[in-house]
């Protein structure tokens, strides 16, 4: 019970995370900022209201497996049809779940390229081939595994694992990078902005390679507690959710 209450507090915390970066990006925007990133900060909150419902949907498919894990031995017996429902609930949960993890991850991605863009205004032609490059090595990867990503909720996780492998990583990584370049800009104005773009891209680097790279699931363990890698995530985004620059 105790490990179920902790997995429960576990996505619950990773999802207000994300939330209160969508919050305070829309609480600290300013509508006539001379900045042209502050035109592109939607993009960034849109990603962390779109995150956190993914978050709280893998919330949601946990405490389906506690309910069946509860009612098995009694539904078995008595009420059989209670499998087909529950499978097809979690798959039709599984399948949003992994659509709004998509859907985050190119909202972070859409946001890294804008910022290119503004930076490199030349590169405008060639910003099409990122997101198709990376959208092909995704249907390319799929394909070699050979299984279809809609038909169970096995092959599922696999289409998640190469979501966040394919756009996790590269999405946070030149979103984090963009701001890095872009703080070049702001630091005549505001050499505190222009700290605070390093620091937030630094750690969109970090929360790209621990989203990206890193398993789900994995375990890092400590010489006090082991630490599940979701809770150094939600820690790499809320630790810069209260810094969010004003633009």
């Amino acid at each position: 019970m105790s490990t179920n209450i902790n997995i429960f507090l576990m996505y619950l915390f990773y999802g207000l995370a994300f939330f209160t970066i969508g919050v305070a990006v829309v609480s600290k925007y300013r509508r006539h900022s001379k900045l042209e990133l502050s035109r592109l900060l939607w993009l960034l909150a849109s990603f962390g209201f779109v995150h956190a419902l993914h978050e709280w949907s893998e919330l949601y498919l946990v405490l389906k497996d506690s309910e069946e894990m509860t009612y098995q031995r009694f539904s078995l017996q008595f009420f059989p049809q209670f499998y087909i429902t529950h499978d097809l609930q979690i798959q039709g949960m599984e399948i949003v779940s992994a659509v709004l993890l998509l859907g985050s991850y190119l909202l972070l991605l859409a946001f890294g390229l804008a910022i290119i863009i503004v930076i490199f205004p030349r590169w405008w032609k060639w910003h099409a081939m990122v997101p198709l490059a990376l959208f092909t090595g995704f249907v390319m990867a799929i394909w070699v595994t050979g299984k279809e990503p809609f038909c169970c909720s096995g092959h599922l996780s696999y289409m998640t694992h190469y979501v966040r492998h394919f756009f996790g990583f590269p999405g946070a990584a030149l979103a984090g990078i963009a701001l890095i370049l872009y703080s070049r800009r702001v630091r005549n104005i505001s050499v505190n902005g222009a700290r605070s773009l390093v620091v937030t891209g630094v750690t969109l680097v970090v929360y790209g390679v621990l989203t990206g790279i890193i398993p789900s699931g994995t375990v890092i363990p400590t010489s006090v507690v082991d630490i599940r890698i979701e809770v150094l995530r939600a820690s790499s985004r809320a630790s810069r959710a209260a810094g969010t620059p004003c633009m």
